[in-house]
Order: C-alpha cells, then sequence, then structure tokens
C-alpha cells in the first residue's frame, strides 16, 4: 500500500474516491497551545477528511515577544516535495515568517488565513467594525474612559491591527491615550497574567476596563486579578477577541469578539482545493465577526448585539462557506 493512501474501514470503490484522494495539504501555525490555532486546525483537518486530503501541521512554536533563533526553522521544511497546496495561518506568524516562505513556495497554491499576501487567495473576518462595536459598548453604554489594553507581538500584523482600532476608538470618543494603560503580551494566556504586574505595582487606580487582543490573554489577567482578590467585573472589567470555547463558561463569562475560527479552516481548505483544481475561486472570502456581550464588562447578563452570527451547526456552516466561496466540490 502507498504511504499516503488513506486508511479506511469500508472498502470503496472508483466511483465513490473522489479524484483528488491522496493529495497532501500542508499548514502553518504558531503552535497548538490555545483555542485559536486548535480551532483552526479541527477544521482544516475535519474539511480535508472530507475530501479525502492528508494534512501536514507545521507549528513554528509559541509566539513571543522577541523574535528569537529556532521559531519557524520548521517551515523551512514546507514544499513542493511534501504538500500540493498550503494554508499559512498568518494571523498567528511572524510578519518575517510569512515573507521567507513566500519567497521559497514557488507555484504551491497557497490560501492564507486573515493577512493578505500577495498571489494568494485569503479567508478573513471582518472583525474591525466588530472591535470598534465593542469599544462602542464599553464607552457608551458603561462610561468607562480609563481603558487599558494588553497588546500582542509587534510582529504579529493582527494584533498591531487591534491596537490601532483601540486607539482610534480612543479618539473617536474623545478619550485621552495613555501609554501607562498599554502594556504587552504574546497571546498566551500567562503573558496575560503578566501584563498586569506593572498596574498592580504602581499603586494607582486600576484601569475601568482591560482589552486583551485575545481571549487567551484576557483570560490570563482574569485569573491574576482573581488570584488577588481583585473581582471581575466589579473592580475590573476585561474583555477579549477571538470567542474561543473556553470564554463563555468561566466564572465571569468573557465579554469578546466572536471570530467564526473553526469556518476559517474549513474554509481556507475549500478554497485551497480550488485552487489545487485549477476551479475558479475569489481572491477573499470574508467571514462576519460580532461583539459578544457577557459579564466580564460589566453587563448582568448574556447576549449578543447580532445574534444571527453566533449559531454553530454544522448546516449552517457549510451553507455560510458555501453561498461565499461559490465553489462546487465533489461529494
Amino acid at each position: 500500500m502507498a504511504d499516503d493512501a488513506p486508511i479506511s474501514a469500508e472498502p470503496s470503490t472508483a466511483a465513490e474516491t473522489p479524484h483528488h484522494r491522496g493529495r497532501t495539504i500542508g499548514i502553518l501555525i504558531s503552535w497548538f497551545g490555545d483555542g485559536y490555532t486548535g480551532s483552526i486546525v479541527s477544521g482544516v483537518v475535519d474539511r480535508a477528511g472530507d475530501d479525502g486530503l492528508n494534512v501536514i501541521c507545521f507549528a513554528g512554536g509559541p509566539p513571543s515577544l522577541e523574535p528569537h533563533d529556532g521559531v519557524g526553522t520548521i517551515y523551512r521544511l514546507a514544499g513542493s516535495a511534501n504538500v500540493d497546496g498550503l494554508i499559512m495561518a498568518t494571523g498567528t506568524l511572524a510578519v518575517d515568517a510569512t515573507a521567507e516562505c513566500l519567497e521559497r513556495l514557488g507555484d504551491i497554491p497557497v490560501v492564507s488565513i486573515a493577512v493578505a499576501l500577495p498571489g494568494c487567495s485569503r479567508v478573513v473576518v471582518e472583525s474591525k467594525q466588530a472591535l470598534t462595536d465593542l469599544f462602542e459598548h464599553l464607552i457608551g453604554e458603561h462610561g468607562y474612559r480609563r481603558i487599558g489594553f494588553i497588546r500582542g507581538p509587534t510582529s504579529n500584523a493582527e494584533a498591531n491591527d487591534r491596537y490601532q482600532t483601540y486607539l482610534q476608538a480612543l479618539q473617536t470618543h474623545h478619550v485621552a491615550s495613555d501609554p501607562s494603560l498599554v502594556v504587552s503580551g504574546d497571546f498566551r494566556e500567562s503573558s496575560g497574567g503578566a501584563a498586569i504586574a506593572p498596574w498592580l505595582e504602581a499603586r494607582q487606580p486600576l484601569p475601568d476596563v482591560i482589552a486583551a487582543a485575545n481571549d487567551e490573554m484576557a483570560i490570563g489577567a482574569m485569573d491574576a486579578f482573581r488570584a488577588r482578590g481583585i473581582r471581575v467585573p466589579e473592580d475590573v472589567a476585561i474583555v477579549g477577541f477571538d470567542d474561543i470555547e473556553l470564554a463563555g463558561s468561566l466564572f465571569a463569562s468573557l465579554t469578546t469578539v466572536r471570530q467564526p475560527i473553526y469556518e476559517l479552516g474549513s474554509g481556507a481548505t475549500r478554497l485551497l482545493l480550488a485552487r489545487m483544481q485549477r476551479q475558479e475561486a475569489p481572491e477573499e472570502v470574508a467571514l462576519p465577526g460580532a461583539p459578544m456581550i457577557r459579564e466580564s464588562c460589566g453587563c448582568s447578563r448574556r447576549l449578543s448585539l447580532d445574534a444571527a452570527t453566533t449559531g454553530s451547526a454544522t448546516s449552517d456552516r457549510a451553507s455560510l462557506l458555501r453561498d461565499l466561496i461559490g465553489v462546487q466540490f465533489p461529494i
């Protein structure tokens, strides 16, 4: 049996086997240690399995505040010798690592998740407006003025975009920008807990609310405050970004921006297969994002500013991606 032949418990006939069965795609991600990357990979693997594709995951290492030797070295293994197409989870990758990979890949079809890349299709979440709406809620509904922010790595394009949206929201609402209210993290939960240390040590009033560039850091900050006896949201409110699976089941359910993360992975896989088969496919597929207003911002009940985007049924996912991508695949 060939090494790349799919293993199945049931016999199959030639008529039942898609002509692309046995082909291999790769996905470049940072690591498997958080809810965001885990959901993306699940979406890729599930969709690839349905389409008879093998998957190789290239995990370059956890994010960090400063680039260091060794992170991303494994990405150099991805090439025409082992993959027929590649998904780059650019929302998790450093800009330099992304550029280096593109230079080496040649004519291999590439789909980006999040960041626009030259010559590549991408799947992206329209999250800027959702994050803007969340700041509108914090300032307009709650009246918060001292708004802290936990940044992600400066080498990450999406982290920088979220920071700029924060600054724009302050300007729009005539809230003074205070550098002492901005701290740095690396997207990992532990960095969220470490990031709040300057506020605790300054012996100054805490921010009214802290917005973190992702849910992992928001959860780390919440746990660190709780360990100090500081209550969320009574003493300080906290919001995140991503709406990972854990977000809705915390001791104070996390207000955040929902990204359809699983659908990013499955949609990227469908788009990549279309490109591998030289089908006509869009350059960009934009999925909706939405604020998820829960308890950690100070609201007493769980609600969503856009309940229509919160469904996660498999049929809803499939129809959404089919309508957006518009590509037909063999069953």
